[in-house]
């Protein structure tokens, strides 16, 4: 046991802890009660102090009485009561200007440590084996980041070697693609689909970064379009129409367009385009790497319709009329015929033809009066609102003169004298069998003439 001057002892509120014998039953009894335990026991003295009251660094020693064989028992672990609370022996440094003072030390001061500043990482340049506190001096070699991409520039889906070297560096990563090997080269495939930079950042041991960046262009092939705001990219001659390109990807920002402009910009437009004939219009540009792209559109131009007619120049009273026409562009084909009759009066019939060039034959209406003339019509619609027209022209011969002569008939007139004269001139109309129509018979002289079932007339003179 500790005596009244150890430490951890000195000072506190303890007492002498008394042994007793008993001859008797051959037992000790330990108290640090000052009284005498009862009969029999005898006292041997104080073998020394200890605790009356809990407290740091002490244990319950426990008193336990065994009836059966008559003497008593003392442990820290368990018993009938408190009999006093033991020190515990507490080994370690005594002295509070050590790093490792412990107040609660009882025993011998051994084992102090004292604080040497100075820097206490071995990787460090100014590590110092001594000292166990580190005073914020450690020094490092700075990291070394390269890093560099072959070839710098790409197409979209083409692959690039991505290659980088790191010392004195603990940490290394790259931007896009992670945490990657230290102190040494590496090197690494990528294909991004648009220009990506990349960053390796390389941390020393001194948690401070060093970088290096590269720059990988991912080009777009350039794709060009060419447009315009006609239907079917077909217009009628004398429209116009605008002429549209535009341009994705990347390119060298300007065009070549044929079979005008020629040098023009990526993406524009151009108004009032009027070809007169069907035309092919190609654009082409150029991208990087050896790219290119080029677009055409043809633009169908609808020309104008023609027609040419042509009919007999002249038909005997009776017969057919023969016509041949011929159009070009045509989209609807009529025919007009006009009849002209001696009357004074006109026929028209108009026909949607099938055919658009044809031989066809037209039988006129006569009657008694004609026709004397008839034009033949041909009215062309071609594309949009362009028309077109020709005619022909067919005289009808009618025979309007009789073939026959009138004797002379002295004989017949009356012999009389003077010759008696009507009370009126009658004119009658003859029907003559080898004349076209009906005709008047006229004299240039008064005469009179007999009429099969008329009898004597007389002619209207000339």
């Amino acid at each position: 046991m500790l005596g009244f001057s150890s430490k951890g002892i000195a000072g506190q509120p303890v007492a002498g802890v008394r042994r007793w014998w008993h001859q008797g039953l051959g037992d000790h009894y330990f108290t640090t009660n000052p009284y005498n335990p009862g009969s029999g026991w005898t006292y041997e003295g104080i073998v020394g102090v200890a605790f009356t009251s809990p407290g740091p660094n002490r244990t319950a020693i426990y008193e336990t009485w065994n009836g059966t064989q008559g003497n008593h028992s003392y442990s820290p672990g368990s018993g009938q009561f408190v009999a006093w609370y033991s020190p515990i022996l507490v080994y370690g440094c005594g002295d509070p200007s050590a790093t490792n003072y412990n107040p609660y030390v009882n025993q011998s001061n051994s084992g102090c440590n004292y604080t040497i500043y100075g820097c206490t990482d071995p990787l460090a340049n100014n590590y110092n084996s001594s000292a166990n506190q580190d005073n914020g001096t450690c020094t490092y070699t700075a990291a070394t980041a390269t890093i560099s991409v072959s070839p710098s520039a790409i197409l979209v889906g083409g692959t690039s070697t991505l290659s980088w070297y790191t010392n004195y560096a603990k940490l290394a990563s790259i931007s896009g693609i992670g945490s990657v090997g230290v102190n040494q080269s590496g090197s690494q495939s990528v294909s991004p689909s648009s220009t990506t930079s990349y960053t390796l950042t390389a941390t020393n041991y001194g948690n401070a970064n060093s970088t290096a960046s590269t720059i990988l262009t991912v080009y777009q092939p350039p794709e060009i379009t060419l447009s315009t705001d006609t239907i079917d990219n077909t217009i009628i001659r004398g429209q116009s129409f605008t002429l549209t390109w535009n341009t994705t990807g990347d390119n060298s920002e300007s065009a070549q367009l044929s079979p005008i402009l020629g040098s023009v910009p990526a993406s524009s437009n151009e108004p009032n385009v009027s070809p007169t004939v069907t035309t092919t219009y190609t654009i082409s540009i150029n991208g990087y790497l050896g790219t290119n792209d080029s677009d055409e559109i043809t633009i169908t131009v609808l020309q104008p319709p023609e027609v040419n007619v042509s009919s007999d120049p002249f038909v005997l009273y009776g017969e057919d009329i023969s016509v041949e026409y011929s159009t070009v562009n045509a989209v609807q084909v009529s025919m007009i015929v006009t009849y002209y009759y001696l009357d004074g009066s006109q026929h028209v019939t108009n026909e949607v033809l099938t055919e658009h060039s044809d031989s066809v034959v037209i039988t006129p209406s006569y009657n008694n009066f004609g026709p004397s003339l008839v034009t033949i019509k041909i009215d062309v619609e071609g594309y949009g609102t362009l028309t077109e027209d020709a005619q022909s022209t067919t005289a009808i011969i009618i025979d309007e003169t009789p073939d026959f002569s009138v004797p002379e008939s002295r004989d017949k007139l009356k012999d009389e004298d003077p010759v008696i004269t009507p009370d009126s001139t009658v004119t009658t109309t003859i029907e003559v069998a080898d004349i076209d129509i009906p005709v008047e018979i006229k004299s240039n002289h008064p005469i009179k003439v007999e009429v099969e079932d008329f009898g004597w007339v007389d002619l209207k003179e000339i």
